[in-house]
């Protein structure tokens, strides 16, 4: 932490900080810290980014009975743009009684920020958003920033009709820095999607998948440069505060395909009192990828504890990428009088590969021939005809086996098989030996 800038978070003072009023951050402190020797005091200023004015002041600083300068100008600054692509949150902390977020995020970077839109009633908001952060003024050499890139924090909250929004947890972000000479490639351009840790305090609050890059602007008029440039750069938009939501790129954002999610409503068993009253009509909510499946309600649990339709499904777009995939969310409520519901208990599934379902896409069958052994070309087969004739009175080697492709003889089929006689001892054949006399 010596010679180093770190970033401070302020909370409010004594046993207010402590408590859900002060897991919010009130406000953001960026300090340089140096401890050392007299004797090294001359390097005491090694840490900060170069670029600034060497004032007279400065250069007395230097002697060990001079104090340290009251202020720093910094002649050369540095222009971006810094894109926050927030594609979705997974297991996040339910703040509502209902065990339900209406959760919403905002991500700060220098001295400005930005929300995303809120998603109401879910612990697994997918905001599929990107926020712009245009004339982003970053102090020092392109070499100190990208040594240094500067940290992005992204905080979320629980919007309330009632008072304040609550606070859920925070995570920490570096972005993927380009400069104004950088192509715009791979392999670090377009950014991946990552996870984030979010945290409440000591406590894990849940995940936040996003990526973030910062972008270098070119000094105005200065069009050499602009092939280096993403595609889609937003025009800068000084009238409104907000603008329309755009959502995240398509190179970044991960590709999705139409699942089919079927589940079977069994029933529920061992349910245990609530606020003193025992569970008679429970529910069950299943929730995935911002689509909710509920059960029908059971009417008395303790005469009959099972759903009277189990099956129901929903129509879903996964991404293709495990990795990516969003978690199943199952929620239990009791339903009461006067359309009240009581939260009985939440579970969640993290990953939902092990219930997943590929098909497999079949060949075609091959059409097989017979072949004579000892011959190269199958007889009943001519060079030139697109269908091949039906070979006759063709034995198959003994040794031969079904192929991969090829089918088994069924069990229901039936084969006659001729057998000869020696003797005419039928009654057929007497009757017809007999007409031969007689006609003689």
């Amino acid at each position: 932490y010596c010679c180093k800038i770190q970033n401070i978070f302020l909370r409010l003072p004594g046993k207010k900080g402590t408590g859900p009023q002060g897991w919010g951050t009130q406000c953001k402190l960026q300090l340089y810290l140096w401890l050392g020797l007299t004797k090294h005091k001359k390097d005491y200023l090694s840490g900060l980014p170069t670029g600034y004015e060497l004032t007279k002041e400065i250069k007395q600083s230097i002697k060990i009975t001079a104090p340290p300068p009251a202020f720093i100008n910094y002649q050369e600054k540095q222009l971006f743009q810094l894109r926050a692509h927030l594609y979705q949150g997974r297991s996040m902390i339910g703040s509502d009684s209902s065990g339900l977020s209406d959760p919403f995020a905002r991500v700060s970077i220098s001295n400005q920020s930005l929300c995303t839109q809120v998603i109401e009633e879910t612990l697994s908001p997918t905001w599929d958003e990107m926020l712009v952060f245009d004339q982003v003024v970053l102090y020092g050499k392109n070499n100190n920033i990208q040594e240094n890139p500067p940290m992005i924090v992204i905080e979320v909250f629980d919007q309330d009709t009632v008072g304040k929004s609550e606070f859920i947890g925070r995570a920490l972000a570096n972005p993927v820095i380009k400069m104004v000479s950088d192509p715009y490639d791979k392999p670090d351009f377009p950014p991946l999607l990552e996870w984030f840790s979010v945290y409440r305090g000591s406590n894990a609050a849940g995940e936040l998948l996003a990526a973030f890059e910062l972008l270098q602007l070119p000094a105005p008029g200065d069009t050499r440069h602009d092939h280096n440039l993403p595609p889609g750069v937003p025009a800068i938009d000084k009238t409104s505060d907000r603008g329309p939501i755009i959502p995240v790129p398509r190179g970044i954002r991960p590709n999705l395909s139409k699942h089919k999610i079927e589940i079977l409503f069994w029933g529920v068993r061992d349910m245990k009192r609530l606020q003193l009253t025992s569970v008679d009509r429970p529910r069950v909510d299943v929730e995935c990828a911002g689509r909710v499946i509920t059960s029908t309600v059971i009417e008395n649990a303790k005469k009959n504890p099972n759903f009277t339709q189990p099956v129901k499904y929903i129509e879903v777009e996964l991404p293709e990428r495990e990795i990516y995939c969003p978690p199943i969310s199952i929620r239990v409520v009791d339903c009461r009088t006067f359309g009240r519901f009581t939260l009985v208990g939440t579970h969640v599934i993290n990953s939902i590969q092990k219930f997943r379902y590929i098909p497999k896409v079949r060949k075609p069958e091959r059409k097989l021939l017979t072949s004579i052994p000892g011959q190269g070309t199958p007889r009943g087969s001519v060079q030139g005809l697109s269908h091949p004739t039906k070979p006759n009175n063709v034995t198959p080697p003994l040794d031969s086996s079904p192929g991969p492709h090829q089918p088994l003889i069924k069990d229901n089929h039936v084969i006659d098989i001729p057998v000869p006689h020696k003797g005419k001892d039928t009654k057929t054949d007497k009757d017809a030996d007999n007409k031969k006399k007689k006609k003689k």
